[in-house]
């Protein structure tokens, strides 16, 4: 019988996310013959007593586990030799702050799937916590214009008991006239635009915003064609930008002194423009107040991205003038930043329950029926045996 484990978060004590709720954890150990256990936490959003009431034992150690579920990286120094693992890794973009967990991956012959590299047959994510991210993003970036301004007052995110409570109160709330523009097009900024709505923003064109002249707040939801232009003056392909994305270069310009609020929901890899250059920050015609970097990459498409933030400080100003970090809201003058990289932490049920239904649905028949050799889960493989295999081998000068 195969033994699963479901690993406690300890990257960061305020993520109290889960990949499975304790109702999950029971309909897949009936379902699929297997045996859940859940490694002791005392901060999961679900408590331990939720799960053993489900059937799901308790214990500290998963070492007599054969599958390993996580969420964020595990520390290097704990990981069990030669056993599966599930979790975001955050080394496919040579992230250097998982270097040393990776190559210990490697070393100790774990088979690590990234759920960020399962995808569907037509090459899209299928396994995120995108929406919870947008939407929450969305609200934290509300949330720091009404503090920086002082004009209106939203309590913090995870004081509401579900999403359901956040839509119901945020749903009555009056917003004065703010614009926000809005970038990507996946399930991040499908969040984002359920938030917005449900706090009825008005959207509108690229044209109306502009010109706007509107007494309400709006937003205006833009993708890559919409802020990118071909260097040489050909039609915006979107075939090339991904592919050559040097070929292009941002013409955002045409909406600096048009925003109040950014929202970027957009995935970014290296080589794509950024959307502004910092000097840009100096000019008058910057009018952004704040910006919500739900995609965080750091010094990424947002190039005042310079660290990300925590739960417990969401928020920082960037000062251009000296190219540093300072606090949030003291000098309004200054853009204000958030870059929190574990959003979903602020609605964890809600996440976790979404998330698990996900790995349900798309994983764990491969996973459990076909095992590592379904085509979806050797395909989202990073390493096997003590190498990375052959869709990553582009990682072994990271790890070398």
């Amino acid at each position: 019988m195969i033994k699963i484990g479901i690993l406690k978060e300890e990257k960061n004590y305020t993520d109290k996310r889960v990949p499975f709720s304790p109702t999950q954890a029971s309909f897949i150990q009936k379902k699929y013959d297997v045996k859940i256990y859940c490694q002791k936490s005392d901060i999961r959003c679900f408590s331990n007593e939720e799960y053993e009431k489900e059937g799901i034992e308790i214990i500290d150690n998963l070492s007599k586990c054969d599958i390993l579920f996580g969420i964020k990286e595990i520390d290097e120094n704990k990981l069990i030799f030669g056993k599966t693992y599930l979790f975001f890794s955050h080394t496919i973009k040579k992230q250097p702050y998982n270097r040393k967990m990776l190559k210990n991956i490697v070393k100790n012959k774990i088979c690590l799937i990234d759920y960020e590299c399962i995808k569907d047959r037509s090459g899209k994510r299928i396994i995120a916590f995108g929406k919870y991210a947008g939407i929450v993003g969305a609200y934290n970036a509300l949330l720091g214009y009404g503090e920086k301004f002082e004009l209106y007052k939203l309590k913090r995110c995870f004081y509401y008991k579900n999403f359901d409570d956040l839509k119901e109160e945020t749903s009555r709330i009056k917003l004065p006239k703010i614009k926000i523009v809005l970038l990507g097009n996946g399930r991040a900024a499908k969040g984002v635009v359920e938030l917005l709505e449900n706090m009825k923003i008005t959207k509108i064109t690229k044209k109306q915003f502009r010109n706007n002249k509107l007494d309400a707040p709006i937003y205006c939801k833009m993708i890559s064609k919409d802020y990118n232009k071909a260097k040489d003056g050909s039609k915006f392909s979107k075939v090339s930008f991904y592919n050559h994305p040097n070929k292009f270069i941002s013409n955002f310009e045409n909406y600096l002194d048009k925003t109040d609020i950014l929202i970027n929901a957009t995935y970014w890899k290296k080589g794509v423009p950024k959307l502004f250059k910092l000097n840009k920050m100096l000019s008058e015609k910057f009018q952004i107040k704040l910006i919500a970097d739900i995609s965080c990459d750091i010094n990424g498409l947002i190039p005042c991205t310079k660290q990300s933030s925590t739960i417990q400080n969401p928020f920082y100003n960037y000062n251009p003038i000296e190219d540093k970090i300072e606090k949030a809201f003291v000098n309004k003058d200054l853009t204000t930043i958030m870059a929190v990289d574990n959003l979903p932490s602020e609605l964890p049920k809600d996440a976790s329950k979404n998330f698990g239904d996900q790995l349900i649905n798309n994983v764990l028949e491969s996973l459990i029926g076909d095992g590592l050799n379904s085509k979806r889960i050797k395909e989202a493989t990073i390493s096997k045996d003590g190498n990375l295999t052959k869709h990553f081998l582009y990682l072994k000068d990271y790890i070398s």
